[in-house]
């Protein structure tokens, strides 16, 4: 009986394995779910950016110049100061060498002015010409002059003092007691607190690009403090420390800065008023290559583009994008070209 029933038993098993054989079935092509926005028209701007700091107007900044050798005796202000018109910022002393040509001007003087009375005497006498005369006379007209002028400056050999020559705040005092300088060099600089400028560091790849005119937004580094103006003048020297040209920017008289202190500056070196842009995520790279995806019905079309100017939240693009069209701003990373995508609710469509 067993061996009869087996043959059986086999093929009641092969009828039941072959029922349970799966059907052959088409793979179900991926669907990305994703958020789009319409690309739109908008006026954007290129801006470079720049640090810098406040100072004191050129063209309102007042130099100090001595004009004989001196000693400096004794320094009455300090940096920061305000000052009015004529008070005192230093004591000078004649040098060495000064005090002798006070001694000489002086002594000179007097020989001058005996050697005019004699020749006027001999001119009375009718032995001496008019011209004799009149050059004598010149000659220690001068002398007196001379003299005179060293002794203003340096007070008889007893010192002066320098003083202010306009209203203003001391912006620098470049010397110090003891120490000996010579003429014409400059002892301090007074500033106008109602004409102040900015000064931004200009890398010299970037000077192309900057000119004299273009709008300037600047904010305080150690706060909130803003102010706006204009590029007045491009400052095409490179400083020697730190290898960076300038830009100067006069301040409104009510800005909230103050001299020395570091800015942000954000220069606008382009405007394109309409421009074509995307969201910043839209944007993607392959190597060289940038382009976005566009949402077209239920299918994801990868467009290449040329980007422009970057305002950091939107992109200018340059291509196969036109205002309206959606493009995808998330979920684009796992796209491929002509991918099935499910635009989630509640992002813009068309």
């Amino acid at each position: 009986m067993t061996v009869r029933l087996l043959p059986l038993a086999l093929g009641a098993l092969g009828i039941s394995l072959g029922a349970c054989a799966p059907h052959d079935e088409a793979p179900v092509a991926p669907t990305a779910t994703v958020e789009v926005a319409a690309a739109r028209v908008q006026s954007v701007d290129a801006v470079l950016a720049a640090f810098g700091a406040v100072e004191y107007a050129t063209s309102h900044t007042f130099a100090v110049v001595i004009q004989v050798d001196a000693e400096v005796r004794e320094v009455l202000v300090v940096p920061g100061a305000a000052v009015r018109r004529g008070q005192p910022l230093l004591r000078l002393g004649p040098s060495a060498a000064s005090a002798l040509e006070v001694a000489k001007a002086g002594q000179d003087n007097v020989a001058a002015q005996a050697d005019a009375e004699r020749v006027r005497r001999l001119r009375e006498q009718s032995l001496a010409t008019a011209a004799e005369a009149a050059a004598a006379d010149a000659i220690a007209a001068n002398a007196q002059g001379l003299s005179a002028s060293l002794r203003a400056r340096l007070g008889d050999g007893h010192g002066v003092i320098v003083t202010a020559p306009i209203d203003g705040v001391v912006d620098a005092i470049s010397v110090h007691p003891g120490e000996l300088v010579s003429a014409g060099t400059v002892v301090a600089s007074i500033g106008d607190p109602s004409r102040l400028q900015v000064r931004l560091g200009i890398e010299t790849t970037d000077l192309a690009n900057v000119r004299p005119g273009q709008a300037v937004a600047m904010t305080a580094v150690a706060g909130p403090r803003t102010a706006a103006g204009r590029i007045e003048v491009v400052d095409r020297h490179v400083d020697h420390d730190t290898h960076l040209a300038s830009a100067l920017i006069a301040l409104p008289r009510d800005a909230a800065l103050n001299v020395g202190e570091s800015v942000r500056g954000r220069i606008v070196i382009a405007t394109h008023p309409h421009a074509v842009t995307v969201p910043r995520s839209a944007l993607l790279y392959e190597k060289d290559e940038a382009y976005v995806y566009a949402a077209r019905g239920d299918l994801a079309k990868r467009v290449p583009v040329n980007p422009g100017i970057d305002t950091g939240d939107a992109i200018e693009v340059d291509g196969g994008i036109t205002p309206g069209t959606n493009v995808i701003v998330r979920g684009n990373y796992e796209l491929e070209d002509g991918m099935a995508i499910h635009v989630v609710a509640g992002t813009p469509s068309q």
